[in-house]
């Protein structure tokens, strides 16, 4: 399976607008914003929604066993098409990781500062697994 679809997914390093805008996830009609949402066992609980423009995209992946939340604004991307491409992609990604390395069941999030499931990173998170477990196997992302 070929991951270079997923190179171009870009996070934007706005925390002040990433907070905004998931304050506005609960209040809709403040950014506009065209919310959605996904749920899957593999891939966890998602919100994605973009904002009027559809100049910024925004993930919030809910904690599974805690109540918190990471929250991740990125350019826009066909990865973030819909909720089922979302999930799809994730659960891609999840699925490499794991079969790659089994163990790898819990990684350290830094966002949260604690161990979190697989299911509970970024995408970008997710990405740059992939990216660093490829990496010590000596390839490329395929």
């Amino acid at each position: 399976m070929s991951f270079k679809k997923y190179d171009g997914v870009r996070v934007i390093l706005n925390d002040e607008m990433a907070r905004s805008m998931a304050k506005g996830v609960s209040d809709s009609t403040e950014f506009g914003l065209q919310q959605m949402f996904a749920q899957s066992d593999k891939a966890g609980d998602i919100v994605v929604c973009a904002n009027k423009e559809q100049t910024l995209v925004l993930e919030v992946v809910v904690g599974e066993a805690h109540d918190d939340t990471a929250i991740t604004l990125y350019q826009p991307h066909t990865a973030f098409a819909s909720p089922g491409t979302l999930m799809k992609a994730r659960e891609e990604v999840i699925d490499e990781i794991r079969k790659r390395r089994p163990e790898a069941v819990m990684l350290r999030d830094p966002i949260r500062n604690r161990a979190a499931a697989l299911s509970e990173l970024g995408f970008a998170q997710l990405i740059d697994t992939l990216k660093a477990v490829e990496k010590e196997d000596g390839v490329g992302l395929s």
